[in-house]
């Protein structure tokens, strides 16, 4: 963990894997935004779990299809912990069913959730300065610069902003 950087957004964690990957977030030290869409009642009590446990952690609602969403989210971080340190892109849909019964709002929905939620989080991230003491070791030598302290990309939807 870096420091001052100790803060984290998890999209899709009031269960499943994102409640777990917020969990351990905390248990590791960090202070965690919990994104959620529309279980409120299982956020709420995550958030009740970690800060039993000493961690800090608050919920945020929204659906990471809109840019908006996104803009909260990194707003209450920052406004709750400081700067965020790292991004997981956990929040994903998928409606169950043969392709011959998808409509194209299925489609689009998967698409603008499980793409475009990234994306937006991801574009969002880099348009941050770089921080202004990154620790000594950071970034490699063999890292290219970048205009932002976002090091990560969007394959598996985890980055850690450094």
């Amino acid at each position: 963990m870096t420091p001052d950087l100790d803060n984290a957004i998890v999209t899709g964690a009031s269960k499943g894997i994102g409640a777990a990957i917020a969990r351990r977030l905390s248990h590791d030290g960090f202070q965690v935004v919990i994104n959620y869409g529309k279980d409120e009642a299982a956020a709420l009590a995550l958030v009740r779990s970690l800060e039993d446990q000493g961690g800090k952690a608050i919920a945020i609602q929204g659906d990471v299809a809109e840019t908006a969403t996104h803009e909260r989210l990194f707003e209450a971080a920052e406004k709750a912990f400081g700067p965020v340190g790292v991004l997981v892109n956990n929040a994903g849909t998928m409606r169950n069913a043969a392709i011959a019964e998808a409509s194209d709002e299925d489609f689009d929905r998967q698409c603008a959730v499980n793409l475009g939620g990234v994306f937006r989080a991801m574009r969002l991230a880099s348009s941050f300065p770089p921080w202004p003491a990154p620790p000594p070791t950071w970034p490699p030598a063999s890292a290219p610069d970048t205009r932002s302290h976002l090091r990560g990309a969007c394959g598996s939807g985890f980055a850690k902003l450094l």
